[in-house]
């Protein structure tokens, strides 16, 4: 949603276009003032920081759904999971050696969570303690606890006839193995380039063992906080829900009984969520439980606060509406973006991804403008509103309006997904921090297009000059993109023409270090066949085997002549996307006229529609009466602030007040923006 392109440490962030309708062209990245100051960037705002980093390690942690109604879907996952890891071993995503394969990993380690973190501490907790027993995990009382699975629901038996024959030691023949001897994860490293397809298949079935997880756990889904914990360290500030003097309250990231093995600190780290509820991680286990009293007491029941009473004991479980009632008492999305960030640093090596309650023709057609790269689109569709309403039998308050039917004939038959508004908002802060994204729908008949679209989103993470943005060449050769190289302090641009450098800087940085624009080349086509302009610069290369690896709609930034990335230098890519808005729609990012006062005001149903898509606080009047402003440089409405508590999740309120600029107004920007 957010990009901010300032030549410092902390700034290599990009993040795909938030809303791609809307009238002009946006201009996705801004620049600074002479004096070297950064201006803060603008909502609606994209670009790619370029380096030569690229990792061909990569720890994949599955965050599994398993109560009861997931049998469909993780079956479904384990059918494609050999695509999946064939795809991240070799390269090849699709089978066809006609088509380029993408960038290969050489090391990948698979781990497996459940999303069944327990109920402990129901009641008026602490006080008045209840614990209370849910699902079937491995603790009573926790559940899984974000724990790597080492059990192996899915070997073939006689109870649970999968087919699967599971080689966890690698002799090559079944295993029965006593959960003290099976491993809590698994690795495949190969520095082969095509390395056997007897080791891979091997690798591909243990896999598939630990995929099915099983759907004995918790209907209370915590993936969220399950994915956390799995791999926060235990030095890590971030503390977990635990039962006064149990000390389960740090990550398990470096539990050498656990999960300490699994993550290295230099890989591509990605999740992968599957589930058909919206996260419900909370720390206020009264909000799970049915027999509270005021003020969690639900309207149908006749005996709040008792919860023996025959309603209690019914709707004890199925907590899903209470999730969304009470939503206030969840844990902020926001903790979850900063801890996964905080685990790599870099947020380019985390990628994000989850198979979930969203209605598949909003992730199905990325090329119109719909699709995953559009988050907030997702959230403001009607289907993915929260509404609480009776179930089948009418009992009021029991039943969340799903946001699709992934498998009408499938057994249970009230399985459905449900609105994965928490999962999304997660994804949207994470893309507005630099991390790489991806959501796909559960309702799919199946899962090999979402498996496609994570292994180039994948792609895209491993190979960093891969521009995942919708560019389009104008008649010139040229896309609409620039970009510039912050040079060492006493280096000129015009010391570096050679390199494909303009003579005259940008502008100069506060500690005096140039800032270059390097020259972009034109590229035609001369009977079909792409022709790169003479000199030194770089290029958009959409067409080579190499930019074919990085998945669909993206591009090769290449370099060409004596142009290139230096370790020293930042170089940072800026793009320019065009779009259409509808008439009279006021929206962040929205074009505006600056000199007309009301350009970009709201009504209150406007302004209510902003407020719940946007995750941000209502105006109060007296201090801050405009909820959105225009901002003169580029002429488009922005998010106005007074603290950082205006902001959506994943940006702060930048203030401003040291740039003298009388009309700068405080505005929510990336934090790095600032």
């Amino acid at each position: 949603m957010v990009a901010c392109l300032v030549p410092s440490p902390v700034a290599d962030y990009h993040g795909p276009v938030h809303r791609l309708a809307r009238l002009l062209p946006l201009l996705l990245s801004v620049g600074c003032f002479a004096s070297g100051e950064p201006e803060p960037c603008v909502l609606e705002a994209s670009g790619r920081a370029l380096t030569e980093l690229r990792a061909e390690a990569v720890d994949l942690l599955f965050v599994i759904d398993n109560s009861r109604s997931m049998d469909p879907y993780q079956q479904a996952l384990r059918r494609e999971l050999p695509r999946l890891v064939e795809g991240l071993v070799t390269g090849d995503h699709d089978g066809d050696p006609t088509t380029p394969p993408y960038p290969r990993v050489s090391s990948l380690r698979i781990g497996f969570v459940t999303t069944d973190m327990g109920q402990a501490g129901l009641g008026e907790y602490p006080e008045d303690l209840v614990v209370n027993v849910c699902g079937t995990g491995r603790d009573p009382v926790y559940g899984d606890d974000a724990r790597l699975v080492d059990f192996a629901i899915g070997q073939d038996s006689m109870a649970n006839p999968t087919g699967l024959q599971c080689d966890f030691d690698g002799d090559g023949l079944p295993d029965v193995l006593p959960a003290d001897q099976l491993p809590s994860f698994l690795t495949f490293a190969s520095a082969a380039s095509d390395p056997p397809a007897a080791d891979v298949d091997a690798f591909v079935r243990r896999a598939a063992c630990f995929g099915i997880a099983g759907i004995g756990g918790c209907g209370t889904e915590m993936p969220l906080e399950a994915a956390l914990k799995a791999l926060t360290p235990s030095s890590s500030t971030i503390r977990f829900h635990s039962l006064p003097d149990d000390g389960r309250d740090r990550g398990r990231g470096d539990d050498p009984s656990t999960n300490g093995l699994w993550m290295r600190p230099d890989s591509v780290l990605a999740v992968l969520l599957l589930t058909d509820e919206d996260d419900c991680s909370t720390h206020d286990r009264r909000v799970l439980d049915w027999g509270q009293a005021a003020p969690f007491a639900d309207l149908a029941n006749p005996a709040p606060g008792d919860r023996d009473s025959p309603y209690a004991q019914r709707y004890q479980r199925p907590a899903g509406t209470r999730c969304v009632r009470y939503e206030q008492n969840l844990l902020e999305v926001e903790r979850f973006v900063d801890g996964l960030v905080a685990l790599r640093g870099d947020p380019r090596r985390v990628v994000f991804t989850a198979i979930t309650g969203v209605p598949v023709d909003l992730v199905d057609d990325g090329v119109d403008g719909e699709g995953s790269d559009n988050l907030a689109s997702i959230l403001d569709d009607p289907r993915m509103a929260y509404v609480v309403e009776p179930d089948e039998m009418g009992v009021p308050e029991s039943h969340v309006r799903t946001a699709c039917i992934p498998c009408p004939d499938c057994e249970p038959t009230e399985v459905e997904a449900v609105p994965a508004r928490r999962i999304v908002r997660t994804a949207l802060g994470l893309r507005a921090r630099g991390a790489n994204v991806q959501i796909q729908s559960l309702c799919e008949d199946d899962f090999a297009d979402a498996v496609e679209n994570i292994l180039s989103k994948l792609g895209v993470a491993l190979a960093p000059t891969c521009v995942a943005l919708p560019l389009e060449r104008g008649d010139d050769g040229l896309v609409p993109c620039h970009a510039s190289t912050t040079l060492p302090i006493g280096e000129p641009c015009s010391a570096h023409e050679a390199e494909g450098y303009d003579p005259i800087p940008v502008r100069v940085t506060a500690d005096g270090r140039a800032v270059c624009r390097m020259r972009q080349l034109a590229v035609s086509r001369v009977d079909g066949t792409p022709v790169v302009a003479d000199g030194a610069g770089l290029y958009f290369d959409d067409w080579s085997a190499e930019a074919l690896s990085c998945g669909a709609n993206a591009q090769l930034v290449a370099f060409q002549g004596g142009a290139g990335l230096r370790e020293d230098a930042p170089t940072v890519l800026d793009c320019i996307v065009p779009g259409e808005v509808d008439d009279g729609e006021v929206d962040v990012g929205s074009v505006c006229d600056v000199e007309e006062p009301t350009a970009c005001a709201t009504d209150a149903q406007a302004e209510a529609e902003l407020v719940e898509r946007y995750g941000v606080e209502r105006r109060d009047p007296r201090r801050n009466p405009e909820l959105l402003r225009c901002e003169r440089r580029t002429g488009t409405c922005q998010l106005t602030c007074t603290t950082s508590a205006d902001c959506p999740t994943g940006t702060v309120c930048a203030d401003g007040d040291d740039r003298g600029d009388p009309e700068f107004f405080p505005r929510c920007v990336l934090g790095a923006c600032r």
